[in-house]
């Protein structure tokens, strides 16, 4: 039919099929972490220190609840907590380690990160390994042995046994959105503060955030040009964020998990100071934002140089007109910079990164030209877990961005550990 789609009953199909799916968005039950019984067994302990934790890092057999979770498990250290990912039901485990009774505990939760459905986690380590740990030693064979609840009380034991180091190197596995959706059902709404601090939790090195700038040009972490329900938790806010003076939205509006809308130096002031990740891929959305964005990025770049903290700060550029903006600003060839759009452009504004999206394929023959002139090749947004063993397999790309950074961390090191 001729111009059907501008019928009223494709409108009104359409309509229904829009409202449908973001009620569903909004209605998403969150993830209940058992915060309570984590504190309660944690009640006593003393925190493990980061040296310790950072030696439980490595590949793990699974020996006990592999018909669950699979054979392979990798286990990660930040500076307060490991986490466990495996391969089957994407699940991860998030653990903060103490020492209680003069035994090492590994006490948090896990999740399926597919569903709202998590648990209780508890892990011990041996005794004579614990006392190994304790006394600044690193053994040569770790086991953790400990069990899952899971919905109905039911539990889960898992035995995991250590047998290899994990080979780190520079491969870049960035959490979008700061760490994840809201539809993710993270603790944290995403562009918070507080999902920032936690993204290294999730298997990330590196943050991909969004930067909107308010009606008094202060740049401010958010994804969508409007305000919203699926982003905060007020009703009568509307309009853009763009609409608002920063002090206004400060004042009356929440994210979804209660936390404030951060500026962009507060968001960087946090990733420099209270986690280790070495890479901000600052999503630009509008040509107009480079006059506001570029000379914070140059503050935060030599903060943190200054600090010896090994960090790149880059500007997105997705658009021409952006690109354009960019390369007449005085400030352009002080600042890193990543170009989304065509190997082409990533030259012309000699930008550190080109990132195309996966859909594209493995662009061989691009990927070595920018290789050649001294690039680095990201991929954006890979989250379904079969193509991220391909591309990490057979692709040759620097780095991952997914709201699944898990997934990456897991596939990324199963592999190194494959090519030996």
């Amino acid at each position: 039919m001729k111009n059907s789609w501008k019928s009223p009953y494709y409108i009104i199909v359409v309509t229904f099929f829009a409202l449908f799916t973001f009620s569903c968005e909004l209605d998403i039950l969150p993830a209940k972490i058992q915060t309570k019984k984590i504190d309660a067994e944690l009640n006593g302990s003393i925190h493990l220190d980061k040296e310790i934790i950072k030696k439980f890092e490595g590949l793990y057999k699974i020996s006990e609840g592999n018909d669950i979770f699979g054979d392979t498990a990798v286990v990660i250290a930040t500076n307060k907590s490991i986490s466990i990912f495996v391969k089957k039901e994407q699940t991860y485990i998030i653990l903060d380690g103490a020492i209680k009774n003069n035994q090492i505990v590994l006490v948090g939760f896990w999740r399926y990160s597919l569903s709202n459905e998590s648990g209780f986690a508890k892990i011990i380590t041996k005794k004579s390994t614990s006392d190994s740990l304790q006394n600044n030693y690193h053994p040569e064979n770790i086991e953790l042995t400990g069990e899952l609840t899971i919905p109905g009380n039911d539990r889960i034991s898992l035995i995991l046994q250590k047998k290899a180091d994990l080979k780190r190197n520079d491969f870049l596995i960035i959490a979008h959105r700061g760490g994840g959706r809201n539809i993710d059902r993270l603790p944290f709404s995403e562009n918070s503060k507080e999902i920032l601090e936690y993204a290294e939790r999730l298997g990330a090195n590196g943050v991909e955030i969004d930067v909107q700038v308010t009606k008094d040009h202060i740049p401010v972490l958010y994804h969508d040009e409007y305000l919203n329900k699926r982003l905060i938790n007020q009703d009568y806010f509307i309009g853009k964020i763009s609409d608002y003076n920063f002090a206004t939205l400060r004042k009356y509006v929440t994210l979804k998990n209660n936390e404030l809308i951060p500026s962009l130096e507060e968001a960087l002031e946090t990733i420099i100071y209270k986690t280790n990740l070495k890479f901000v891929w600052l999503d630009i959305k509008s040509p107009e934002s480079i006059d506001y964005v570029l000379p914070i990025q140059v503050k935060y770049k030599n903060l943190a140089l200054s600090l010896n903290r090994n960090i790149d700060i880059v500007v997105g550029l997705p658009t021409q007109e952006i690109l354009d903006k960019f390369l007449s600003h005085p400030l352009a060839k002080e600042v890193t910079s990543l170009c989304e759009f065509s190997p082409s452009a990533t030259t012309q504004a000699n930008s550190k990164y080109w990132a195309p999206r996966w859909t594209l394929g493995y662009l061989d023959s691009d990927i070595d030209k920018i290789h050649n002139e001294n690039r680095l090749v990201l991929t954006w947004t890979l989250d379904v877990q079969s193509f991220i063993r391909k591309y990490i397999r057979k692709a040759h790309f620097d780095g991952i961005l997914s709201n699944y950074p898990f997934l990456v961390n897991y596939e990324h090191y199963i592999y190194q550990y494959e090519k030996k």
